[in-house]
């Protein structure tokens, strides 16, 4: 199992509610109100206040003058949380999407989601449906792909569920963003995924906001900024609708609003490391390339392969004049992910670095990059033994090719633009 650090709170409550209402905490009814104090503090992004002082007032009543040096009540009743916690998962919670534990010496929560499904969650749409926004906030590319196939698989067999449709438009977003789609054939499928959602419940301030998202890429993007206030009016706390309306204002260039949203979303997610990332982002883009640089820093201190952070960092060293800190971050990224954005980010540090002879060798890669992926595209392939999986593999691949060369010109462009600039 991975530990995620950026599960949804709709995919924790239905585990806490199935938690709660098991066989095994049904005769403790004090430790159900311990953990579902603790789990809901955590996704209300309030941690920090999650130590025994609060929870002997809040969840044990013992008043304002408790002090737990001298009542262990707290630590008592937190090692036999633990022990049921284990003995829920040994049992009843086999199949969990997703589990929750408490590591001792801390009172924080621990959400996990299972690398694969359990077969029983097969035919369980609302335990599906939670093991693929699990797989999703992991936010690498194969489990927004796994994430897609998953929902895919749901929406076709039960194809009146207006979540599921808007979760697989908001993956099919994630797509787009972490480049593994085209827009020419992303945008159309998000949107009708969300059509789909706003037909089953036309109240679903999300679905509404999913369908119009293409907007933002034309120059006026009032109606998708607009959708999303109202989806985000409707569910302030909703961290998906945040950090979209967060991306709508950066693709603006409105980076103030952009950092104020990233700033709630942290406050919600203290531990997310991906919303401190696009923070730092923010920062360089709105004039502060010192505290960017800061902050990306702190990130890889405590994260040193996460690989956002490694690729930012390179960038911002690379464009105000840190070459070596750059090389050495964007060469960590390339490790970290092998992707041809990694690999153009390398390629860029090091002809901001005026490498001439590397930088160079890194263009002919990223051409022979691209041309052997569109040899694969033209080529004919055999059916593989699951067409679903041949055919999501072929639109992947078609996807990644066509995005390519849409975008190598420019990429290739930037790193001849700073060879002579490095020259």
């Amino acid at each position: 199992m991975d530990i995620t650090r950026d599960v949804l709170p709709s995919v924790v409550e239905p585990t806490l509610a199935r938690v709660l209402s098991s066989t095994t905490f049904r005769g403790s009814p004090r430790l159900r109100s311990f953990l579902a104090y603790v789990v809901r503090h955590a996704l209300d992004g309030e941690a920090d206040r999650l130590n025994q002082s609060a929870i002997g007032i809040d969840v044990f009543e013992r008043g304002t003058r408790f002090d737990p040096r001298c009542d262990a009540i707290v630590r008592v009743e937190a090692r036999k949380l633990r022990e049921k916690l284990q003995r829920y998962y040994r049992t009843e919670g086999t199949t969990d999407p997703v589990t929750i534990s408490m590591p001792p010496g801390s009172y924080r929560p621990v959400f996990e989601v299972q690398e694969n499904p359990p077969p029983t969650i097969l035919t369980d749409p609302d335990g599906l449906y939670a093991h693929a926004m699990g797989l999703l906030w992991q936010s690498t590319p194969e489990s927004i792909r796994r994430a897609r196939r998953s929902l895919l698989a749901a929406v076709d067999r039960w194809p009146g569920r207006a979540d599921l449709h808007v979760a697989l438009a908001e993956t099919i977003l994630a797509e787009l963003e972490a480049e593994l789609v085209s827009p020419a054939e992303g945008v159309p499928a998000l949107q009708q995924a969300a059509a789909r959602a706003h037909a089953l419940d036309p109240e679903r301030t999300d679905a509404a906001f999913f369908a119009v998202l293409a907007e933002v890429r034309r120059p006026n993007a009032t109606s998708v900024e607009a959708s999303a206030r109202r989806a985000l009016a409707a569910r302030p706390r909703d961290v998906r609708v945040q950090y979209w309306l967060a991306s709508i204002l950066a693709a603006q260039g409105r980076w103030d609003e952009m950092l104020s949203h990233m700033g709630r979303l942290v406050r919600l997610q203290p531990s997310s490391m991906f919303f401190r990332t696009w923070t730092a982002v923010g920062l360089f883009f709105a004039g502060d390339p010192k505290l960017a640089c800061r902050h990306l820093r702190e990130i890889l201190a405590v994260e040193p392969q996460d690989y956002l952070a490694n690729y930012f960092l390179g960038q911002v060293c690379a464009l105000t004049g840190r070459h070596d800190e750059s090389r050495e971050a964007s060469s960590r990224a390339y490790a970290i992910s092998g992707s041809l954005q990694a690999l153009y980010g390398l390629g860029f540090a090091e002809a901001s670095a005026a490498r001439v002879e590397v930088a160079n060798a890194i263009i002919e890669r990223l051409e022979r990059a691209v041309a052997r992926l569109e040899a694969a595209c033209a080529s004919e392939r055999p059916e593989a033994p699951s067409l679903a999986e041949s055919e999501a593999e072929n639109l992947r691949l078609r996807a990644v090719a066509r995005q390519i060369a849409e975008r190598v010109d420019g990429a290739l462009a930037r790193i001849g633009r700073a060879l002579g600039e490095g020259g």
